[in-house]
This record gives structure tokens, sequence and C-alpha cells, in this order.
């Protein structure tokens, strides 16, 4: 027989025990969702129009066109005409204020024409400005840094002040705001030299070096300075393949040289894109080539010189610019 003691302690003890054992594990905290991505500039590329651009003089009146020396990118000319094409004394502005993204490395686009200008402003302080040439054959590549103005509010305009002249207007391709985030192309800018690219030939020896004409961007030459075959006589072949985003939009970069070398895009071994320079160092040729077809797919990319003489048998290529959905804008 139980202690009538020993039943109280138990009718005591029973409700603890039970309520221990009911008792919830603590609840996970929720993983923070990362913020939803947002793009510094609107409509930077022109797609929508001069949607999300502030307007003055007679800028509603500036043209959007598909370009079709720089791959159909779309693009803003400040050129106004009438009916009969002949020009109209246009003058005016776009512009638009944006912060600096703190993954943001630099402003690319292309400029062609005349007298009007691109430029980069900190408040009053212009930072950067560019302008054509008097020509409407050259596409001007453009690569303004940005690593010092992370998190800064800066001013892009578009600026036409003259209202008469040959050349009293500019034309502007898109805007790609490029960021430092991972890219499915290992050490695409070639600021690693030739690392992750495989290598045939005398591709060993081809020279990556800072180009002073595009910005001083990190590109690569298949000219090179030493060995048996020295110069553009050297041969060989760099390549890496690569899976396409599913937000891919394009891949971006800009050649010189020669055109009996040529910077090509592959699928299962068919050729799909392939571009040459015009047989010079100054004449640029900017590549823009679609990759919205080939999501999800993987090809290959690679830089090819298998030309040994001399006279204009090479290329030199900037790194490339892969643009998505979150990078570009």
């Amino acid at each position: 027989m139980r202690h009538p003691l020993s039943r109280l302690l138990g009718s005591l003890y029973c409700p603890f025990l039970i309520l221990c054992a009911c008792t919830e594990a603590p609840l996970e905290q929720p993983v923070p969702e990362e913020p939803a991505f947002s793009a510094a500039l609107q409509n930077g590329h022109f797609l929508d129009g001069l949607e999300g651009w502030t307007t003055t003089g007679d800028a509603n009146a500036f043209s959007v066109f598909e370009d079709k020396s720089h791959g159909d990118r779309w693009s803003v000319s400040t050129f106004v005409a009438d009916a009969n094409g002949k020009p109209l004394p246009a003058m005016g502005s776009l512009y638009q204020d944006f912060v600096v993204p703190m993954n943001a490395s630099a402003l690319r686009f292309a400029v062609h024409g005349g007298q009007g200008q691109v430029r980069l402003l900190l408040g009053e302080k212009v930072l950067h400005r560019v302008s054509g040439m008097s020509n409407n054959d050259q596409r001007i590549p453009v690569s303004w840094g940005l690593l010092r103005h992370r998190g800064k509010r800066l001013r892009l305009r578009i600026d036409d002040g003259l209202a008469e002249g040959d050349w009293a207007f500019v034309s502007v391709s898109g805007f790609d705001l490029v960021r430092d985030i991972p890219c499915p192309l290992t050490n695409a800018d070639f600021s690693d030299g030739l690392a992750g690219w495989k290598k045939r030939g005398d591709a060993s020896r081809f020279v990556s070096f800072r180009d002073g004409n595009v910005g001083n961007r990190w590109s690569v030459t298949t000219a090179v300075n030493e060995g048996r075959r020295p110069r553009d006589a050297a041969k060989g072949v760099l390549h890496q393949s690569f899976e396409v985003p599913d937000d891919a939009i394009a891949l971006r970069f800009v050649v010189h040289g020669g055109d009996r070398a040529f910077v090509r895009l592959w699928k299962d071994g068919q050729l799909i894109e392939e571009i040459s320079g015009q047989n010079s160092n100054e004449m640029h040729v900017l590549g823009n080539w679609n990759l919205e077809p080939h999501r999800g797919e993987t090809l290959r990319l690679s830089i090819e010189d298998h030309v040994s003489d001399r006279g204009w048998a090479f290329i030199g290529t900037t790194g490339f610019d892969l643009i998505t959905t979150q990078n570009g804008s």
C-alpha cells in the first residue's frame, strides 16, 4: 500500500511532468529574404522609348531606334528632322538621377555622330563627358569606372545645345551599368590574365593588357611579343564553354585588329556568331550578341587566330560583359 504522502506528491508532480512533455521546441527563425533586385537606371537601354528619362527643350522629339551598325542595339539620337528628312533646329537634354549600386563597376555604352555630349555629373561637377567624332560610321566605345562613386547619387545627361550645323547632334546606345556579380564565364574580363581559358597553339602567349582606347579595360590580343612566331605571326585559340543564364540578354564586347582572326560563339559544334576587326587598331567593332534564344544552353566562346603570316593576322578584344536582367541596369 502506498503512503498517503506519496499519493499526494504524485498528484502534485504528474501535471508538471505532463507539462514538460508537451512543451513545444523553439520555433526556427525565418531566414531573411534577399532584397529584390532594383534597377539603378530606369529604361537605361531605351527599350521603352524615352520613358523614365526627364526631358528638356526639344528632347521629346529625340528619336529612339535600333542601330543596325551595333547589332540592332536600341539607341537614342538628338537628331530631329521633318517628314522629308530635312534637319530641324532642335536643342534639349535627356537626363536621370540614380544612386550607384554598391556592386557597380562601370557604365558602358557607345556614341557616334557629332558635337552633342553625354555627361556624368556629381552635383555640378562633371565627372566624365564624351561626344561623337563628326562621323556616323565609327561607334566610339565608352567605359566609365564607378568604383569610387558607389553609393553616390549621380546624374546621367545627354545634351544637345547646338541648334544648327552639319554635326549638331549625338547618338547614344543604351547604357550598361555593369556589376560585380558571379558570371558563368570564368575570368570574363581578363583581369586575371588568361586564367580560366583553355589554350591551343600559341594561345598561352597571347597578351592581356589595359586598352586605353576603350576606357582602360582589360583586353587580350592574339599578337605576341616574343617566341618563334612573334606579333601577328602567332596563331592559336582561347576558348571556354559556359551555360547561358535563364535571364541572359546579350554578350557585349569590343574588338579591334585584323579581319583574318575572329571572336566566335558555338553551339554543339555549329557556328552561331562571329566578328572580326577592320584592319585597324583605331576603328573598333562592337559585339552585341543576343543570348535570349540560348537561355539554359551550353555554348562555347572562342578567340581564334589561325593565320600565321604578317599583315593584320590578329585580333584584340576587350573582356566580355554578359548582360542579364540583374547585370546591366
